[in-house]
């Protein structure tokens, strides 16, 4: 074999040693080349994804701080209007102010013109004092006298009731012995005890003459009272009748019901029975 080709065969040797080292090393970097490319492109997607929530936080605390400084503006207009409107008040407040402290000078002013005003209506009540003092005595006998008249008149005014009560009871007697008369100049004394066989109601009884009418047959005047058994009215009571002060005459109950009582009415001389006239029991 030439040396030539010896030598070429050396050569062609190295270089596939060289071939096979470069064939190994070249495996083993595009392996680590692929491994970082794609731990490379891992770490962007990463880095985009962390990148594009840092944006949207971003954009949220954006939206947050434009929403914080416009509620800030707001507040700040608020406030700007209430320290106008403080700012008003206080000016107005300030006018109160000295609008009280004149009002407190001219009250000052008033209160020393009471007090000289005070002075004298004390000065004028020891005066009246003095004078009620020295009238005091003569008002005092002014009134035991009053008194003593108005003591009078009342034991006048109760023996003014008794006179008139033994009046009325006079004037029953009267119109009873009036009747006795007519009876007797009639020829008929024997009816003159009547009054004996009436019923009379032991307590005081009070009422009034309801209704009046006249007897179809016997034209003897009937009528009716507000009284009845309840009271302790009963048949043949006798019951006495006036107007005012005026004696008026009797009744003898013939009907006597619960709430009323029918009776014929006995007259006084010359007097007639109305509707409202007062009964009573007894004038006693």
């Amino acid at each position: 074999m030439h040396i030539l080709t010896k030598v070429f065969v050396l050569f062609a040797a190295v270089l596939s040693v060289l071939m096979a080292a470069l064939a190994v090393a070249y495996s083993v970097n595009a392996e680590r080349i692929r491994s970082d490319y794609e731990n490379a492109l891992t770490a962007k997607a990463v880095s985009e994804a962390a990148r594009d929530a840092d944006l949207a936080a971003s954009s949220q605390l954006q939206a947050a701080l434009n929403t914080r400084i416009q509620e800030l503006e707001g507040e700040l207009a608020t406030r700007e209007a209430r320290t106008r409107d403080l700012e008003l008040k206080n000016s107005e407040l300030t006018v109160g102010l000295r609008r009280a402290e004149a009002a407190r000078q001219s009250i000052e002013g008033k209160i020393a013109q009471l007090g000289e005003a005070l002075e004298l209506n004390a000065n004028l009540i020891s005066s009246y004092k003095d004078q009620i003092a020295r009238h005091q005595d003569s008002e005092i006998e002014y009134f035991n006298e009053k008194l003593d008249y108005l003591n009078a008149i009342s034991d006048m005014e109760s023996q003014l009731i008794v006179f008139e009560q033994r009046a009325r009871a006079l004037q029953v007697q009267l119109a009873a012995a009036q009747r006795e008369l007519e009876l007797f100049r009639n020829g008929a004394v024997a009816q003159g005890g009547d009054d004996d066989e009436v019923l009379r109601i032991p307590t005081l009884v009070r009422g009034s003459v309801t209704n009046v009418q006249n007897e179809a047959g016997t034209g003897q005047t009937l009528v009716q009272i507000d009284l009845g058994s309840s009271d302790g009215v009963r048949d043949n009571t006798l019951l006495y009748v006036h107007r005012g002060e005026t004696y008026v005459g009797d009744i003898v109950v013939y009907r006597a019901d619960v709430q009323s009582s029918l009776a014929r009415f006995r007259p006084a001389r010359g007097r007639q029975i109305e509707p409202g006239d007062s009964v009573v029991s007894s004038f006693n």
